[in-house]
């Protein structure tokens, strides 16, 4: 009479490749949830950037005027804006590295952002002390 089911090598192999695939598969999905953390962040200031281009716009003396950072997140500490329109993200400890941050700066092809209306696309210069594998790739 013919058995029916699994023999124990069997069994052995099938959960050798389980543990084969979680130890390759746990640590990329690590990296994809800090990465997505980091991209929250940059999504938070993107109200800060819009209103650094509108005080461009507006010639005002500071970037920053009208900027009050109302953070509700647990990955994002801060998001502050220097007069000269610096966005700086700072991250819990939740990201790794020692205080994590990443500062975004706004310039008109290779120079600054000024007051007045810009000639030119406004972009942002990506900076900080995140690895480059948790950062979005406009940023690395």
């Amino acid at each position: 009479m013919p058995q029916k089911g699994f023999t124990l090598i069997e069994l052995m192999i099938v959960v050798a490749i389980i543990g084969v695939l979680a130890a390759v598969a746990l640590p990329s999905y690590q990296d994809y949830v800090v990465r997505a953390r980091v991209g929250t962040g940059l999504t938070l200031a993107s109200a800060a950037k819009s209103m650094v281009v509108q005080n461009a716009m507006n010639a005002e003396d500071s970037f920053a005027r009208g900027w009050t950072s109302a953070v509700g997140s647990p990955d994002i500490d801060t998001i502050t804006v220097s007069d000269e329109g610096l966005i700086t993200v700072n991250f819990t400890n939740r990201i790794p590295g020692t205080s994590p941050r990443v500062t975004l700066q706004p310039r008109v092809g290779t120079v600054n952002l000024t007051a007045g209306v810009p000639n030119g696309a406004v972009n942002w210069l990506c900076s900080g002390n995140i690895a480059a594998k948790y950062l979005p790739a406009n940023c690395r």
